[in-house]
């Protein structure tokens, strides 16, 4: 048996495509020591991209587990070496769970390669951020406020429109304002919906 080795990755830089269809790749320059056996390839794997389904609720959710999200997964294969730097392009993976759904990890790359000693190095570095509010655990804010947590706040009496209230409980938007709160607004949940 090989022994494991930790590895350490260096992501130097992550951008996300879209391909023709829509679907988001990524398109990835790491650095990784220990240094990898020269014969050997840099095997790399990402988790599966997330399901985007025709319901809302559905779509995007994390990975109940790791074996999950690595199982039939399309991304994975070798990285190739460019210069001092290896390269992968793959499509977007989605975050899971680890230790029985407490912790979340985000769309990561994973590698595993043959260093010069024999042994086997393995390493893993975020690639991007998670989803925002797909979870398949309740948020820690709901405990912290308490009932507060569904309080929508004192605007929240005020006569609007409907057009009024979904455009201020719409999803956070990266660009802000028209087309939906501020990613800044991103922890309170509810937006500005009218209480129950």
């Amino acid at each position: 048996m090989t022994p494991r080795v930790p590895a350490r990755m260096i992501i130097i830089s992550a951008t996300q495509q879209k391909d023709a269809a829509g679907d988001p790749w990524v398109f990835v320059e790491f650095d990784i020591s220990p240094r990898a056996h020269d014969s050997d390839g840099v095997m790399y794997t990402a988790a599966a991209p997330a399901e985007r389904r025709a319901s809302a609720d559905g779509s995007c959710l994390p990975f109940a587990t790791e074996r999950h999200a690595l199982e039939r997964t399309p991304s994975r294969g070798f990285a190739e070496r460019t210069g001092l730097h290896y390269t992968a392009r793959f499509r977007l993976p989605n975050s899971y769970y680890t230790g029985m759904s407490a912790t979340l990890v985000p769309p990561s790359l994973h590698v595993s390669y043959l260093v010069s000693d024999g042994g086997r190095a393995r390493g893993r570095a975020k690639v991007a951020e998670p989803t925002p509010f797909r979870s398949l655990t309740h948020p820690t804010l709901r405990y912290e406020l308490g009932a507060g947590f569904y309080d929508a706040g004192p605007d929240a009496t005020a006569v609007r429109s409907q057009e009024a209230i979904l455009a201020a409980s719409a999803y956070p938007s990266p660009s802000g304002p028209p087309h939906g709160p501020s990613p800044a607004t991103a922890p309170q949940f509810w937006g500005g919906r009218p209480p129950c």
